[in-house]
């Protein structure tokens, strides 16, 4: 009976190291991980990256190290016959591990945390040798708040890219790297199955991040092909991919260039010399330059009817607008299929839309 009671114990006790270690959402959403745990002593992410991050550190170490003592003293006040000529041994030897973390957390707490591996890697980016790393951290600060930063990857492993700095968050570490000083190394991609029935892959891209300056160490940042375009528009550093390495293009991506080969073929609209065109409402960026002109069929025939709207659409918009009105599981028909105007609703083909030229 004993050693059932032990081996429900200590099942019970790995499930609940596990659920500390790396917590899967339900357990989140209940509030029962060290952030929600600590909130009040951690303050907020979103508001002070750096001392968040700071402290979250010196929490998650003090937690962790105090696990394998949790276990081997509760096998002690259980009176357990597991390890019983080696239970005191092993509760003395795992003891050091709270009380080395002390000593490591009292030690990074000098000055302020001035010698916390954080607060010395943003130090080591300081403008003038004279500055600590306050400065250097309410410049991190300040960026971490805008709405506009890139991030990807998942809990413990995320990685953010803001204007001027390159951040990795993992459980025990924050890379951080001024981008002035950085130098990105694309050298290697991986591909997965989705699912065991869906033939569909997702890729992975490999990013090692350098810095010039030789006394803050690389890291490796992984992330999805399909959010490399957003990556590269926060991205100021130079980015070198390695030699035949191919990025997969998104579906959306795929389709846009056949939907343009195809728009090519198509008869252009011709407009008025003196007509002026608008920029595109969809983007705000580039000049709207496509038409719909019911050309598949005659015009009081078929399910495709007559646009009246003027130009105001280019042709990558009316792309993704045509391909977001599709059905996402059959990729193969969006070619074939139609979609609504997206401003008057008139149904459309792909042999409707045409270019406009003067």
């Amino acid at each position: 009976m004993d050693e059932y009671g032990d081996t429900v114990y200590t099942l019970c006790y790995i499930l609940f190291a596990v659920c500390l270690v790396i917590p899967p959402d339900e357990i989140i959403s209940a509030g029962f991980s060290l952030e929600y745990l600590f909130s009040k002593f951690l303050g907020s992410e979103a508001m002070n990256f750096v001392s968040f991050h700071i402290k979250r550190i010196v929490v998650t170490w003090m937690v962790h190290s105090c696990l394998p003592f949790g276990y081997f003293f509760g096998l002690k006040l259980r009176q357990s016959h597991i390890f019983a000529s080696y239970l005191n041994l092993f509760i003395i030897v795992t003891a050091f591990l709270p009380i080395f973390a002390i000593l490591l957390i009292r030690y990074w707490s000098w000055k302020n945390w001035s010698r916390h591996p954080l607060a010395r890697t943003l130090a080591l980016q300081a403008n003038n040798e004279s500055d600590d790393y306050h400065s250097v951290a309410s410049s991190v600060n300040i960026e971490f708040r805008r709405i506009d930063k890139f991030s990807t990857g998942v809990r413990y492993n995320r990685v953010y890219f803001t204007d001027s700095w390159i951040l990795k968050v993992t459980m025990h570490h924050v890379d951080v790297i001024h981008q002035r000083n950085a130098f990105l190394h694309l050298h290697k991609t991986d591909e997965h199955a989705l699912t065991v029935e869906n033939s569909g892959n997702v890729q992975y891209l490999n990013i090692r991040v350098s810095s010039l300056n030789n006394k803050i160490s690389p890291f490796e940042i992984r992330l999805l092909a399909t959010d490399y375009d957003d990556m590269k528009e926060k991205l100021q550093a130079p980015l070198r991919t390695a030699r035949d390495l191919i990025i997969q293009q998104t579906l959306s991506e795929r389709f846009l260039e056949a939907f343009k080969e195809n728009i090519r073929d198509n008869p252009k609209h011709r407009v008025a010399a003196n007509v002026e065109m608008e920029t595109c409402i969809g983007c705000l960026r580039e000049m709207s330059n496509v038409k719909l002109v019911k050309l598949c069929d005659e015009p009081d025939k078929g399910e495709c009817k007559t646009c009246y709207c003027r130009p105001m659409w280019c042709l990558e918009c009316m792309g993704k607008w045509f391909a977001s009105r599709q059905d996402q599981q059959q990729p193969q028909t969006w070619l074939g299929s139609k979609a609504p105007c997206p401003t008057c609703r008139a149904t459309f083909c792909v042999l409707d839309v045409c270019q406009v030229s003067r």
